[in-house]
């Protein structure tokens, strides 16, 4: 049996310096990689979109299609005036805006528009 322990260990062994060789060779991975950041490309706005977002949203929440659909388009109707009066508007803009337009309506589809883009 000493044999049979000796002869493992010694292929344990050598293992082991295999594998510090190949730790000793491998290139440092970079952690923190420099990337280039893109330019915000301009998105047109569409009042349909918006409609089908809310509506999207809405039964999430257990929302009938009739009244999710009645919030939708009285929402996206000012949201789209709203849009027209402003030369650039940001995709926050909108969103924050469709949440003030919303918490008339339903504050928990509100809560939705106002954490777009957050981590909730």
């Amino acid at each position: 049996m000493s044999t049979k322990q000796s002869s493992s260990q010694d292929k344990a062994q050598a293992n082991l310096k295999q594998a510090k060789a190949k730790i000793i060779k491998a290139k440092p991975k970079r952690i923190l990689a420099r990337t280039k950041k893109s330019k915000p490309q301009p998105l047109k706005f569409s009042k349909n979109d918006l409609t089908k977002d809310i509506i999207r949203n809405a039964k999430v929440l257990g929302i009938s299609d009739k009244v999710s659909a009645r919030y939708a388009d009285n929402v996206s109707d000012r949201i789209s005036q709203w849009v027209r009066a402003r030369g650039i508007v940001t995709t926050s803009d909108i969103n924050k805006k469709v949440a003030q337009e919303l918490e008339k309506y339903n504050q928990d589809l509100a809560f939705i528009y106002k954490q777009k883009g957050k981590i909730i």
